[in-house]
């Protein structure tokens, strides 16, 4: 990796540090000794330009987390959600930073076969995706040293909720549980794991990069419960892949396995 000094020896500002990954980021830079300025909902609203530059200073590296999080499959498809989470990214920028880390999400890939490149990405569509798609753009377009990670759903504890939750819960009670309705394209990724490679990436320097995050499995809801339910899944299966040569290459690998989550989680819930 390469590091840029200078930006290093000022706090980092975390967007979202009071939200699910970014109180996980918060919690790992304390740990490393990393001094974060975190920025919550009630310190600013990121959709107020005018707030925003009042309180962020100029020229320094932004982890940005928060955003709009669609909790019903309705919530996809707004519109307003996704202009929002444009908007955040459009008042952050006006603040010049020295470095953005920008927690995109895999649903810009809808449509794309897999495994996918980062280059694979669509135009802007509509909905959540389009949204993460258009901030995406908007940050190359400002040619400024940024890292863009493509995240896929994440899960794990405090969180009780999402089918990973559901299905390990039912399968330790030993009830069982059928999927509804199936999305195009499904994979997921532990919060833990999601903060280790914001965190990696913010290190990073030079132009903006585009990185996929991920585990190195085929992902579906099948495959997903065949796991939880047997311990394993046929290889042939079809699902959503990634291409995680690049990620590999500038941040590394993750530093726990599909494998390992699905053990973890299905532990966890047996004591739930």
């Amino acid at each position: 990796m390469e590091h840029d000094l200078n930006a290093n020896q000022l706090p980092w500002l975390l967007t979202g540090a009071d939200g699910y990954l970014g109180g996980r980021i918060k919690a790992l830079c304390a740990a490393r000794g990393r001094a974060v300025m975190p920025i919550t909902r009630a310190d600013v609203n990121l959709l107020d330009a005018e707030g925003v530059a009042q309180l962020v200073p100029h020229e320094r590296v932004i982890l940005h987390c928060a955003a709009p999080v669609p909790k019903t499959m309705e919530d996809y498809a707004d519109e307003v959600m996704a202009e929002h989470a444009v908007a955040m990214v459009r008042s952050l920028l006006a603040t010049q930073p020295a470095r953005m880390i920008f927690a995109s999400s895999m649903t810009v890939y809808v449509d794309v076969p897999s495994p996918v490149r980062e280059e694979d990405a669509p135009a802007p569509g509509s909905g959540y995706a389009g949204g993460k798609r258009r901030a995406e753009l908007l940050i190359q377009e400002r040619g400024i040293s940024a890292t863009i990670l493509r995240l896929p759903g994440l899960f794990g504890a405090p969180r009780k909720s999402g089918f990973l939750y559901n299905a390990a819960r039912a399968i330790a009670a030993g009830k069982d549980f059928q999927i509804g309705n199936r999305p195009k394209i499904w994979a997921a990724l532990h919060v833990d794991d999601a903060a280790e490679a914001m965190v990696r990436a913010a290190d990073l320097t030079g132009p903006t990069r585009v990185l996929n995050v991920g585990y190195s499995e085929r992902f579906s809801l099948d495959r997903a419960l065949t796991q939880l339910r047997q311990g394993v899944v046929l290889d042939d299966a079809p699902g959503f892949e990634m291409d995680l040569t690049r990620m590999r290459e500038m941040i590394g690998e993750l530093p726990r396995t599909w494998s390992e989550r699905v053990a973890e989680i299905l532990r966890d819930a047996a004591y739930a």
